[in-house]
């Protein structure tokens, strides 16, 4: 039998074939793997109502910043607009279900510096009176006292 070569195989055409689909294949594979990771890591899929919250001033927060509750994220900011006739600043919160039941009517939500001083800014929501009915689809949580240093300064002013 004679040596075959690298280079006389892929000279034949069902050989170039087979690698090429090869090639194809796992690259599929290995795209389809990372999209289902990144899909479920992100809870794309997990039930998810809106609620509202208005504050004086939104100085530092955008849209896709972490809600959470108690220091554990419960969702995002989806949307920051002002409120034309008050001139208030309305936050719309995509929150999981799965912690609606934590989140009462009573909570108060106040940003705060996720880490540090010059870390993204977040909203905090604090646990609420459990006896208070939770807060539903639509409500609006009630404003709590800045706790960033931005925030304070703001309040400073104001007096």
């Amino acid at each position: 039998m004679k040596d075959v070569e690298w280079k006389d195989l892929l000279r034949i055409r069902e050989v170039r074939h087979f690698l090429t689909g090869s090639v194809l294949l796992a690259s599929v594979i290995v795209f389809s793997a990372t999209a289902a990771a990144y899909l479920l890591r992100n809870d794309l899929f997990e039930p998810k109502y809106t609620a509202y919250a208005l504050f004086e001033d939104g100085t530092g927060m955008s849209r896709g910043a972490k809600v959470l509750l108690n220091g554990v994220q419960v969702g995002t900011v989806e949307a920051v607009r002002l409120d034309l006739s008050d001139t208030k600043v309305v936050l719309e919160l995509s929150l999981k279900h799965r912690y609606a039941a934590l989140i009462r009517r009573t909570s108060a939500a106040y940003f705060k510096r996720d880490r540090n001083v010059v870390s993204d800014r977040v909203l905090n929501i604090e646990k609420g009176d459990p006896s208070a009915p939770q807060l539903l689809p639509g409500d609006t949580l009630k404003l709590g006292p800045p706790q960033d240093q931005i925030g304070r300064a703001s309040c400073r002013e104001r007096v």
